[in-house]
């Protein structure tokens, strides 16, 4: 691999000195020649000279913009694939990149060798295969994987959307929250004072235990938007997370009803995280509260993890990023859900238990897998029960 790549000559167009420095540092990595232009001015000239195999341009530089440098290299050379780089903010201008030609994208920052690797090296191979071509861009092959890149792109725009609500929430919540608590701990204070005024079994007495009860339960929900918002204590550990599923399966095995099967299915050998136990340990009992409920007339519950590899190449539209993770799995056989409920599973206060229900269970989880570094999937259909994956990033001890 190595032996073809000291061959090819890749162009880098790009304003930001320390995007080119790290693009620069792993590109020579796997050993490709590489040739910098600061503008597009400059990268024209050097494309007409230097005549490389692929170029990478970052769309986001002042002036002449990425998109119409593109443009401009594919109306000269329409064969040499072209490989963008944006933000994770800027994926409208990566899709508009897609749909104008490029080949492939990078979302900045890009610290991983084997991503860029293998964005070079597919382009690359793309590129020999559509040699074949008398017109590349019509090939079958080649605008189906463009069009799935680009629904790939859309759905991580979307989610993208959905974590910004979730964090503006967020911070909201937490605020009232914070305000909130005050005001519960003089209210359960003052309550506690009265009652020690007051005669045991007299109605007063029961009015202010059941002040003290609600207070209770008010700091309960009080707790529960704290986390959501991310302003409760975080406790952040290396642990296998092996341990913590049966943990959380021992428990809610002997508190769940018996016509409920549960069971723990995990890997080995133990798969180690760092996160907060105690985050995940909630996030978990709380996702197996609602496998529960989605159960009423019994089933089989099913927690687990696995070790799990999301190559780039391979991967499905709805996956998170290429890379490796610990995944975990929280599968139920119960009613399942419609394509349109689960888009908003995670909203606060969105609920489909009939009820008093907060509806901040799942915004809890997700915002506390999102604190972990990973990301949560749920797949469901009506009668053929849920499935809830957590992706979290492994940790080498």
């Amino acid at each position: 691999m190595a032996s073809e790549l000291t061959k090819k000559r890749v162009l880098l167009v790009g304003d930001d000195a320390s995007v080119r420095l790290t693009l620069v540092a792993l590109l020579r990595g796997i050993e490709v020649d590489v040739f910098e232009a600061t503008d597009a001015a400059r990268g024209l000239q050097s494309f007409e000279a230097q005549k490389p195999d692929a170029v990478l341009i970052d769309l986001a530089m002042p002036g002449r913009n990425g998109l119409e440098l593109l443009e401009e290299i594919k109306r000269r050379a329409k064969r040499t694939p072209v490989i963008v780089i944006s933000g994770i903010d800027k994926i409208d201008d990566t899709i508009e990149a897609l749909r104008r030609g490029a080949w492939d994208y990078l979302a900045k920052p890009i610290h991983d060798i084997a991503t860029l690797e293998d964005a070079v090296f597919g382009t690359l191979e793309w590129a020999r295969t559509m040699a074949h071509y008398p017109k590349p861009n019509e090939s079958e092959d080649f605008s189906n994987e463009i069009e799935k890149r680009i629904r790939q792109l859309e759905m991580s725009r979307d989610r993208l959307r959905q974590t910004e609500k979730l964090r503006a929430i967020g911070q909201l919540a937490g605020g009232v929250a914070h305000d909130f608590n005050n005001l519960l701990g003089g209210i359960s204070g003052y309550a506690e004072l009265a009652r020690l005024h007051v005669e045991d079994g007299s109605k007063p007495a029961k009015f202010l235990d059941g002040i003290v009860a609600m207070v209770r339960s008010a700091s309960d929900l009080n707790s529960k938007l704290l986390s959501f918002s991310r302003m409760g204590p975080v406790k952040v550990v290396a642990f296998d997370i092996n341990e913590v599923v049966r943990d959380v399966v021992d428990l809610i095995s002997h508190s769940f009803d018996k016509k409920i099967e549960v069971e723990a299915s995990v890997a080995h050998p133990p798969q180690f995280i760092r996160a907060d136990m105690a985050q995940l340990e909630s996030a978990l009992i709380n996702l197996a509260v609602n496998a529960r409920d989605a159960m009423p007339e019994g089933g089989k519950l099913t927690m687990g993890t696995s070790r799990h590899t999301i190559a780039r190449d391979e991967r499905a539209p709805d996956e998170p990023p290429a890379g490796q993770y610990v995944r975990v799995i929280v599968r139920d056989t119960g009613v399942g859900m419609a394509p349109e409920t689960v888009e908003h599973v995670f909203e606060p206060f969105f609920s489909t238990k009939e009820g008093h229900w907060t509806g901040l269970g799942l915004a809890v989880v997700h915002s506390a897998v999102e604190e972990m570094g990973g990301y949560i999937r749920v797949e469901s259909a009506p009668g053929q029960g849920t499935t809830v994956a957590l992706f979290l990033p492994p940790y080498s001890k």
